[in-house]
């Protein structure tokens, strides 16, 4: 399967993106193409916020995290809810988007973190 992950910087029609595929969920799974609605349901700010490796602020309150430990926990339920999305149809590609990827994720080891939970 293909992935397809849009980290568009803030302020460049992201969230017009972001509308447009929740808006077409249906069509692109007529398609094979998942858009999933484990890591939000139409900004996938999950993905930023399971990737930080300390608190930053908004992102982690949004996702009701105030730990690292709550971090983690919050990860491996977002893993197995991914899972379970991706299981329900035979999809040949799946599509992210979360312009905080790029602004929230500071250091190689964040952005590795991001890299080791989609692979």
């Amino acid at each position: 399967m293909e992935l397809y992950l849009h980290i568009g910087t803030e302020k460049t029609g992201t969230t017009s993106i972001q509308a447009f595929m929740a808006a077409n969920r249906a069509l692109l799974k007529q398609h094979r193409i998942l858009y999933p609605r484990s890591p939000g349901e139409t900004n996938h700010i999950g993905l930023a916020g399971l990737a930080q490796d300390r608190e930053r602020g908004e992102l982690w309150k949004k996702l009701a995290i105030r730990s690292l430990e709550e971090r983690d926990l919050y990860r491996q339920k977002l893993a197995d809810f991914l899972s379970g999305e991706l299981g329900e149809h035979s999809f040949r590609a799946a599509i992210m988007s979360n312009e905080h990827c790029s602004s929230r994720l500071l250091s190689e080891g964040e952005v590795g973190a991001l890299r080791d939970f989609l692979s």
